[in-house]
C-alpha cells in the first residue's frame, strides 16, 4: 500500500478545491485533487495521501462533496430549463476600427425537450413515469428446435424442474418427448 505524508495537509486546501470546482462549474475527480494540489505539496502528492486526507480532515472531505453536490444542482437546473424550453438573447455586434457601428440584439426561444421530460419525471416521480416493462410467463418451456443429446436434454429438463420445484423427468420420460 503507497505511503501517506498527512502533515502536508493545510486547511486551505478544502477552500481552494471547493472555489476551483464552483469557477469551472463541475466537481474534480480525486486524481484532479492531486494534480491540483501537488504544486503546493514539496515532493510532490501521491493519490493516497488524498484519500488520506478525505479521512483525516472532515472539511477536506466536505469540500469534496459540497463541490460535488453544487455541480450536480447545476445539471439539475440546466436539465429543468430545457425540459421547460427556455427565451434567450443574443447579441451581435459590428466593429469597425475597434468601435461598435451596429449591435443587433435578437430574441430567441428553445422549445421544451421531450426527452428532458421524460428523464425529469421518471426520476422525480418513477411511480408515475417510470419506463417499466413487467412480463410473465405461463405455460411450459421446451427445448424443440436444438439438435441435442439426449444427456444434455437431461440435464437441462432437469434444471428446468429444478426451478419450478418439480422432480426432474425420469430418462424414459425425457426420451419418449423428443420422439416424434
Amino acid at each position: 500500500m503507497a505511503k501517506t505524508n498527512p502533515g502536508k495537509y493545510r486547511p486551505e486546501f478544502a477552500d481552494l478545491i471547493f472555489d476551483c470546482a464552483i469557477e469551472r462549474e463541475s466537481p474534480f475527480t480525486d486524481e484532479e485533487i492531486r494534480n491540483l494540489l501537488a504544486p503546493f505539496c514539496p515532493g510532490g502528492l501521491h493519490i493516497a495521501t488524498v484519500y488520506d486526507w478525505k479521512k483525516r480532515h472532515p472539511e477536506f472531505c466536505d469540500a469534496c462533496r459540497q463541490a460535488k453536490q453544487v455541480a450536480d444542482a447545476q445539471v439539475e437546473n440546466a436539465l429543468h430549463k430545457t425540459a421547460k424550453g427556455y427565451d434567450y438573447e443574443e447579441v451581435e455586434e459590428v466593429l469597425e476600427g475597434g468601435v461598435v457601428v451596429r449591435r443587433r440584439v435578437t430574441k430567441k426561444h428553445v422549445p421544451a425537450n421531450v426527452s428532458a421530460q421524460r428523464l425529469w419525471l421518471a426520476n422525480r416521480q418513477p411511480e408515475r413515469w417510470k419506463d417499466v416493462q413487467q412480463v410473465q410467463h405461463t405455460g411450459g418451456l421446451a427445448v424443440t428446435s436444438l439438435d441435442l443429446d439426449p444427456e444434455m436434454q437431461r440435464k437441462i429438463g432437469d434444471l428446468i424442474a429444478r426451478e419450478r420445484g418439480a422432480q426432474p423427468p425420469t430418462t424414459e420420460e425425457t426420451h419418449g418427448e423428443n420422439q416424434d
